[in-house]
């Protein structure tokens, strides 16, 4: 069955004659060219499904869509079955009228700072994919310094230099990539010197500075190891970074 199915799928053709016939602040409909046995059509836009079922006519209007965006579309041919032939070319569309503004977070708030690092958190934004921080410097322009889309509502600013100050501010991003403006914007000063924590390694470990590996206790970060996970062991860690700790019985005070 799983042969006739795919055998199916390759005799269909890739539909021709993609075209879009108009455009709306919220639709972009399209028109094909018919493929010989098909028993219908899957439309797609951005790689994903536009259509709930399967389209029985060489027409269709995509709705509910953000004015003033671009998409990108393409169609396949479908067996009765429901396997599909190959991808028809691709056309883009654009709605008409003004992009939507999208909303930038709020209340950006510092929640931690170490001699390298500074934790924010802020509100989140309605409807908007992620987020990204910038570091802000006088009349230079900002600096993205996540590498990949935030989807939480916090982040750590990490490899910064101690006794240094910072300002940062984060901006929203929505699903085809726009930016809202700068949430309100927040300083802070990295610590000059490593906080260090001198306990047993149990109260490490049950402060989250160190955690257990069969029986013994290892720094985060750093997994050095510093002996049995008990309360007898006194240990000196000393924090260098965002969760990150290494063993330091001779700078720490």
């Amino acid at each position: 069955m799983v042969d006739r199915i795919t055998s199916g799928a390759s005799r269909l053709a890739a539909p021709l004659g993609l075209t879009v016939t108009s455009t709306t602040d919220s639709s972009v409909s399209l028109s094909w060219n018919e493929v010989s046995g098909a028993a219908g059509y899957n439309v797609y836009r951005s790689g994903a499904k536009a259509n709930a079922s399967p389209v029985d006519r060489t027409t269709f209007t995509d709705s509910a869509l953000s004015s003033g965006t671009e998409y990108h579309y393409t169609v396949r041919a479908t067996t009765s079955a429901g396997a599909e032939g190959p991808a028809s070319s691709e056309v883009s569309a654009k709605t008409t009228g003004q992009p939507p503004v999208v909303p930038p977070p709020t209340n950006l708030t510092v929640r931690v700072v170490t001699n390298t690092t500074i934790g924010l958190s802020w509100n989140a934004a309605a409807g908007v994919a992620g987020y990204d921080v910038y570091r802000l410097s006088g009349a230079e322009p900002p600096i993205k310094v996540n590498s990949n889309l935030i989807t939480g509502t916090d982040y750590t600013v990490a490899s910064l230099t101690s006794g240094t100050r910072y300002t940062l501010s984060v901006r929203s991003e929505d699903r085809t990539g726009a930016s809202s403006v700068d949430s309100n914007r927040v300083t802070a000063t990295t610590s000059s010197t490593a906080a260090c924590f001198t306990a047993s390694n149990f109260a490490h470990v049950q402060a989250g500075r160190a955690h257990d590996s069969r029986g013994y206790a290892l720094a985060n970060g750093s997994n050095e190891k510093m002996g049995l996970d008990n309360i007898f062991l006194i240990t000196t860690l000393k924090q260098s970074g965002a969760n990150f700790y290494v063993i330091d019985q001779l700078t720490c005070p």
